[in-house]
């Protein structure tokens, strides 16, 4: 059944404690990592975290699963989060979780992973190399790739998704959110420092403290 318009504006996908955010808003949060706390998967001390309304342990680890996987991130390099299976290709690291779902065509998958990375200047594609010995332009630009990856996401946890980024990449990451932002994402920025976000072209960005 379609939610009406009323209905729709009044939901708040992302909500912990006193602040929350809802369809094609942009939140900004001032710590160094917060996509695991977010995902359910890392416990902590502060207010209960809602997504879409419910909190992580009133569903079921079927619910959990399905709906992490609308969830895209991308991960802070310096914090302990483990941004990459060491066993795997950085190729194969980005398909992970799009190939667990039976109804994605897996060669439509792999054709939107590359159509994403040689949008963002990665003119060979997602390397296909272990992360250890991949340059961290790559690395990032690969995080971009996978967390967008498959589309559409409902929400979107960037932790400071510009670290060690080439400057004219950016530029073309920050059109991509912009235009998910368009179709009705949810966006969760994540960094120690606030960045100049009029200076990257976000009009209304809401600060979550």
């Amino acid at each position: 059944m379609m939610k009406n318009q009323e209905e729709a504006a009044s939901e708040r996908v992302v909500e912990i404690g006193d602040w929350s955010l809802g369809e094609s808003e942009l939140g900004f949060v001032q710590t160094d990592s917060l996509a695991l706390v977010l995902l359910g998967i890392r416990q902590w001390p502060g207010p209960e975290i809602r997504i879409r309304g419910k909190a992580w342990g009133e569903r079921s680890l079927r619910e959990r699963e399905r709906l992490r996987h609308q969830i895209g991130c991308v991960y802070n390099s310096s914090s302990d989060s483990e941004e990459w299976l060491a066993n795997l290709d950085l190729d194969e690291n980005v398909l992970l979780a799009g190939g667990f779902d039976r109804s994605i065509d897996p060669a439509q998958l792999r054709s939107e992973m590359g159509r994403l990375a040689r949008q963002f200047g990665m003119k060979q594609g997602i390397p296909r190399r272990r992360a250890a010995v991949t340059e961290p332009a790559d690395q990032i630009r690969s995080q971009w790739v996978r967390a967008l990856l498959p589309s559409p996401k409902f929400l979107l946890i960037f932790e400071n998704p510009l670290d060690g980024a080439p400057e004219e990449s950016a530029s073309d990451f920050i059109a991509e959110v912009k235009k998910r932002l368009g179709e009705g994402a949810t966006v969760v920025w994540v960094e120690e420092s606030r960045p100049d976000f009029a200076a990257l072209g976000f009009e209304a960005v809401v600060d979550l403290r």
